[in-house]
């Protein structure tokens, strides 16, 4: 069925008509079908309007609406069987359906389910931007603050933090000196900490392979991405040295370690194609500025992405992130951080929400989302400086100003010092 589903968006892709794709009311960018319940909780008469503790629980009805069944949700369940459904009604309705794909993922995201938020990235990443010719909703700017916004995103590796807390006692950074694959600065926290891993070289190839499958199974139910094999057969194949001694250690307590030197691969896999999106975002940009990066430092810098070294990665993500923007005029640059902070409010909104009613993937406390907002703002601040507040008009700095403040109070709600840093930097 799903197959069926794929065969009948790629015919009729280009024929489908654009208003019948999502559901109806959703074309000013309201995103209530994702979630069962809307969230624009009401705004008490009383207490701050910037603090989520002075907004009063709206009262919901307890009947669910019914989600409208379009062709939009039906290629989302496509996609999460495997089947590129979703990919074909996007590469047909570009424009229109970017907002609605990108919300999707960013609520994924929001709730911790990162997994399925990854099925989204492979759309969006794996598609050429459209022109003129090709999408009739063409509509450069609003491309450009989306895909930027999205870039920034990702640019930084990411990888779960219970995944390295949990390797972090096995690891083999000291004692395994004849690994083929080391990851230096593998961050422990947001403040610097970090350490190094090995994968072990005195694994089994057959556990390796064990390992890897029962990873791919454990992703790959209802909804799911299809996981690439980053670790070649080659580099499995040259495993399992060491005395029986070693090899019975290992193959114990290296299975967590295996799995952390698989996802770190991934995250970087991840930010080099998010470089590539960038960079034909910018493109687009440099056509009306006439202001390329020169090839060179753009290859030095993609090239400072494949590093061992974490902390190099992420020196390079804010080092490109540095250079595209000065690429960018400032009209421009102040569409992107206005999207930027809209991105970061919704990202708010969504977090805080599910929170609220305990849909949140992880009862612990929320560090991979405050992760990925610290790396989100640490990466976008260029941006904000192409893009100063005495170039605005006049009749925006306010709202500018007040958008700002805004997020800084609600983001205090989590008492994370890293975002309160970022926010700090902004303001100055």
């Amino acid at each position: 069925q799903a197959n069926r589903a794929a065969t009948a968006l790629l015919c009729l892709g280009p024929a489908l008509d654009p208003h019948v794709i999502v559901p109806n009311g959703d074309d000013d960018g309201d995103e209530d079908y994702i979630d069962d319940e809307k969230e624009d909780d009401s705004r008490s008469d009383y207490g701050s309007v910037y603090s989520r503790r002075s907004q009063r629980p709206k009262n919901r009805d307890l009947a669910k609406k019914a989600k409208q069944f379009t062709w939009f949700v039906w290629a989302i369940n496509a996609q999460k069987e495997g089947v590129p459904a979703l990919k074909y009604l996007m590469k047909n309705h570009y424009s229109r359906m970017l907002k609605y794909v990108l919300a999707t993922l960013y609520a994924e995201q929001s709730r911790g389910a990162f997994d399925h938020a990854r099925i989204y990235f492979d759309v969006i990443t794996s598609l050429d931007l459209p022109g003129e010719d090709d999408d009739e909703d063409f509509n450069a700017i609003e491309i450009i603050q989306r895909l930027v916004s999205f870039c920034l995103m990702y640019l930084v590796p990411f990888v779960p933090h219970q995944l390295i807390q949990d390797a972090q006692p096995h690891s083999h950074h000291r004692r395994d000196e004849s690994s083929i694959i080391t990851f230096r600065g593998v961050p422990v926290d947001n403040f610097g900490a970090n350490y190094a891993v090995s994968l072990p070289s005195a694994m089994q190839p057959a556990v390796v392979h064990q390992i890897q499958t029962s990873k791919l199974q454990s992703t790959s139910g209802k909804s799911c991405y299809n996981r690439p094999r980053l670790l070649s057969p080659a580099c499995v194949q040259s495993m399992g040295r060491g005395t029986h001694m070693d090899k019975l250690m290992v193959n114990r307590h290296g299975k967590v370690v295996v799995e952390l030197v698989d996802d770190i691969m991934q995250a970087i896999d991840m930010s080099r194609k998010t470089f590539s999106l960038f960079y034909k975002v910018v493109l687009l940009i440099a056509e009306t500025s006439g202001n390329v990066p020169t090839l060179d430092k753009l290859h030095e810098l993609r090239m400072g992405l494949q590093s061992n070294d974490l902390r190099d990665v992420r020196q390079n993500a804010s080092a490109i992130s540095w250079v595209f923007a000065s690429v960018c005029d400032t009209d421009l640059a102040i569409s992107i951080t206005d999207e930027i902070l809209n991105t970061l409010e919704s990202y708010a909104e969504r977090i805080e929400t599910l929170e609220d009613r305990g849909q949140l993937s992880d009862t612990a406390p929320i560090h991979d989302q405050i992760t990925m907002i610290s790396n989100f703002l640490q990466v976008s601040l260029p941006w904000f400086v192409a893009a100063p507040l005495h170039q605005r008009k006049q009749d925006t700095k306010e709202a500018c100003l007040d958008k700002i403040l805004s997020l800084t109070l609600r983001f205090q709600h989590f008492k994370k010092p890293e975002i309160d840093n970022a926010f700090f930097r902004i303001w100055h």
